[in-house]
């Protein structure tokens, strides 16, 4: 019988307890929007060839360096608005029955997306996957018997550009139709232009050597606060790559934001509402900005968006939440916006 009355007894205050939970409502955050600034960099490394001293004499190229290189490029920049939680705007939808709130939808930041419907979150990025990287040529799959018995490098130099140059002969001779074997169509053409082209590009790697490139990608985040005029961003060097933000051998790249002082508008009468007479539902009319990102003089990459720290906060009224209307919202998971709002009499 003690036992009976114990287990009642923690039933009771379990049920008190969730009971509790439930009056004091739901929290959640409205989004301050951030600028997801994605770096494209290309990486190239360049290998002298094994017999690049001849390039010159052999091949009549003069531009051919004799020492290993590494360069960097920035090939593109990307810029995409994102929400994530504002501190300062955690607020507590009161889940106390009076309220026609049967449904809040919140994302896993703990953003408000939607009420009484339900929300869409952001499009996550999509993860950057560089291309495949094609097999580099072996050039002595293509070297005859000749050349590879030679004893000398010098000679072993000498009978590849003599191959470079029967090669390029082979082809014109095909593309002037005065081949001693010339194809039966066109496909067969093609298939032999190629097998030369393919020839005389591995053999031609023995001196003008090759060039190996990745390409990766680096995010940065900037959470815009304020009107700035070219803010140092980052460092990039085209040796060195991305460098740290005080190293002064990275050319430097700025960033500017601009308040272009346009409010989307709402209902009037929801923006005069005192604190203490709201619901505990707020949300954001966001400001709209433009950033531009700069090198020296040059501006490289512009973009426009509406972000909610640049415009302002409204706590909608009690009256649209009562057991006499039913009320259905859904929110811009970067800005915070109402880009759904029905408000529908009960009675």
């Amino acid at each position: 019988m003690r036992k009976i009355i114990l287990s009642a007894a923690l039933l009771l205050a379990t049920s008190i307890q969730a009971q509790e939970i439930q009056t004091e409502g739901i929290d959640y955050f409205l989004p301050k929007t951030a600028v997801r600034i994605a770096l494209k960099i290309e990486k190239k490394t360049y290998t002298p060839g094994e017999y690049a001293e001849y390039a010159e004499n052999y091949l009549k190229r003069s531009d051919v360096s004799l020492e290993p290189e590494v360069k960097y490029e920035l090939l593109n920049i990307h810029l995409l608005s994102v929400g994530m939680p504002d501190s300062t705007k955690m607020f507590t939808i009161k889940m106390d029955g009076k309220r026609n709130i049967n449904h809040v939808d919140l994302n896993e930041k703990g953003i408000l997306l939607a009420i009484n419907m339900t929300g869409e979150d952001e499009t996550a990025p999509k993860t950057f996957v560089p291309s495949p990287k094609p097999q580099q040529l072996n050039p002595r799959d293509f070297m005859n018997a000749e050349i590879l018995a030679s004893g000398s490098k010098a000679k072993m130099a000498e009978l590849v550009a003599q191959d470079i140059m029967e090669i390029r002969e082979s082809r014109n001779q095909l593309t002037r139709g005065q081949a001693d074997f010339m194809p039966k169509d066109g496909e067969q053409l093609k298939v032999m232009l190629e097998k030369l082209d393919t020839q005389e590009k591995a053999l031609s790697q023995l001196f003008l050597g090759t060039e190996d490139a990745d390409t990766t990608e680096v995010i940065l985040n900037f959470i815009p606060t304020k009107e700035v005029d070219k803010q140092l961003l980052f460092r990039f060097s085209d040796k060195l790559g991305m460098t740290d933000i005080d190293d002064l051998g990275g050319r430097p790249y700025y960033i500017s934001v601009k308040d272009e002082h346009s409010v989307p508008s709402m209902h009037a009468s929801f923006g005069e509402n005192r604190e203490k007479d709201a619901s505990g539902v707020c949300v954001n009319l966001p400001g709209r900005i433009s950033i531009g990102i700069h090198s020296k003089d040059q501006q490289i990459a512009t973009f426009g968006l509406f972000a909610a720290q640049f415009g302002k906060l409204v706590h909608l009224p009690i009256y649209i939440f009562t057991k006499k209307t039913m009320t259905k919202m859904r929110l811009n998971p970067t800005t915070g916006y109402p880009e759904t709002f029905n408000v529908e009499n009960l009675r």
